[in-house]
């Protein structure tokens, strides 16, 4: 008898706890404790929407902040480039000149941030606005790493490559698989020296690279969104805050390893 209670309480409890309702916990038990138990159960349900709904209008705000500190940037962004380009015409020393070098630099670091910025503020959108298809993993992995064909070169690389035959294919949204190993590929190339990519039937994907701005300290904050790695000219954004935010919600999981300087990433799909 208690067996059963415990089932018809659990049901409808999984079910509220799952799903985006207003449903509450009802019975016809004659027990005044049962009685007690449901309408608190109710009442920490109820607090727990409330919670929801003030993080979901949080997380909103938090889009919109940035999304809209992303687009105040670009306007005297393209106004420094356009100056700092007619500057290059007229300047004619050395000492200037490089001056003027430096500025173009942090100018292109500080457009690229802010793009990040934007796109990052794209990437947190509800699962809701998701396009779930069944898409071919190795298709669009192979796709990616076909497209960084030149910047694989310029950085004199010769990637080992390894995809299995069999076809893994999951429901996911394409375009996020797409921008998550265009993250993670290039940021591997900005960091790394050295680029592994393999694929094995089962449908774990791992990306590997030498890298001499990793540590274990760091590669606990390596996914956070405010995580910055920083040396001299050097920066990582948000690429892969975003990759994670990305993978999470096609209901995927993201872990990174670091061991003997080689850092790798580790993504697979349900």
């Amino acid at each position: 008898m208690i067996c059963q209670i415990i089932r018809l309480i659990l049901i409808p409890l999984n079910y509220i706890l799952k799903e985006d309702t207003n449903q509450i916990i009802t019975s016809s038990f004659a027990s005044r404790r049962l009685k007690l138990l449901i309408i608190s159960l109710n009442k920490s349900l109820e607090d727990l929407k409330k919670e929801k709904r003030m993080y979901q209008k949080g997380n909103q705000e938090l889009r919109c902040t940035i999304a809209n500190i992303s687009h105040d940037l670009r306007t005297p962004l393209a106004g420094i480039r356009g100056f700092s380009e007619l500057l290059e015409e007229r300047i004619t020393d050395r000492k200037s000149l490089n001056y003027l070098n430096i500025i173009q630099k942090k100018e292109e670091e500080l457009t690229i941030l802010t793009e990040e910025l934007f796109s990052f503020s794209q990437a947190i959108e509800d699962d809701q606005r998701k396009r779930l298809a069944k898409v071919c993993i190795n298709d669009i992995l192979e796709e990616v790493i076909s497209s960084f064909y030149e910047s694989i070169k310029k950085k004199n690389i010769t990637p080992k490559i390894t995809i299995c035959e069999e076809k893994i294919v999951r429901r996911l949204d394409q375009f996020s698989l797409i921008r998550i190993f265009e993250n993670i590929i290039s940021n591997a190339l900005k960091y790394g020296d050295y680029l592994i990519i393999s694929m094995n039937n089962l449908g774990l994907i791992t990306f590997s690279n030498h890298t001499k701005y990793m540590d274990r300290v760091l590669l606990e904050k390596i996914f956070d969104r405010y995580y910055t790695v920083e040396n001299g000219k050097k920066r990582a954004g948000l690429g892969l805050a975003i990759a994670k935010q990305l993978v999470e919600l096609n209901g995927g999981t993201i872990k990174a390893s670091y061991h003997k300087n080689l850092f790798k990433i580790f993504i697979s799909f349900k």
